[in-house]
């Protein structure tokens, strides 16, 4: 499930659209997605079977789920580093990871001690920017980067990955993973990309990417 601003974040830059265009598109979609509160999902499992077949939907519409998964990869690497420029709903731009993204007035509070910080999450931490901070390894993951070439975007993952990993960036997202109450699971990312060895042999590319 994804939120209208997403999914837009998402695609948009791929498909130059525009956000009276986005919402058009997705009426006429009404029959398979369900749109409602903010969000998007698919009607029933049987939507992403049919479109995970070249027998059933056709060359034209079909993408293999490691593309797409490769495609979300890319997306939420440059959002985390770039942030977002073309916003459906809130016009003004809203920047990637940053120190004290939320603008604290102090480190020294535990996050639980903060009155107003999910104000301050909602007003300055973007939707596409929780969204990628939170599931950018598991698209990394399920894109195969290793077993398959066929999305170009998988050629440029290893040096995105290597500038969050390998920088400052890296504190950041751990910083907002903090505010969001996620630190399990950057424990678990950052385990798992040690223990691995496909994760490793993975970020070892990065040194042939240079």
């Amino acid at each position: 499930i994804l939120t209208h601003d997403t999914l837009y974040a998402m695609i948009q830059p791929a498909m130059q659209i525009a956000p009276g265009e986005f919402e058009e598109v997705l009426g006429y979609l009404a029959a398979i997605l369900v749109v409602g509160g903010g969000h998007v999902r698919a009607f029933h499992t049987s939507v992403l079977d049919f479109m995970a077949s070249t027998a059933r939907c056709g060359e034209e519409l079909y993408s293999s789920s490691e593309s797409v998964h490769s495609l979300m990869a890319k997306r939420s690497l440059e959002i985390m580093e770039d942030g977002t420029q073309e916003r459906l709903h809130k016009p003004m731009p809203l920047p990637g990871l940053k120190f004290n993204i939320c603008d604290l007035s102090t480190s020294y509070l535990r996050n639980d001690k903060v009155e107003d910080l999910e104000d301050r999450i909602s007003k300055n931490v973007s939707s596409e920017l929780r969204y990628s901070a939170l599931h950018w390894f598991t698209h990394i993951i399920r894109s195969q980067h290793l077993k398959t070439d066929e999305a170009s975007e998988s050629k440029q993952l290893p040096m995105m990955v290597d500038r969050l990993l390998r920088t400052t960036r890296l504190l950041f997202w751990l910083e907002l993973l903090s505010l969001l109450g996620e630190l399990r699971r950057a424990a678990k990312i950052l385990m798992s990309i040690q223990q691995k060895n496909s994760v490793r042999i993975y970020l070892l590319c990065t040194s042939t990417a240079h």
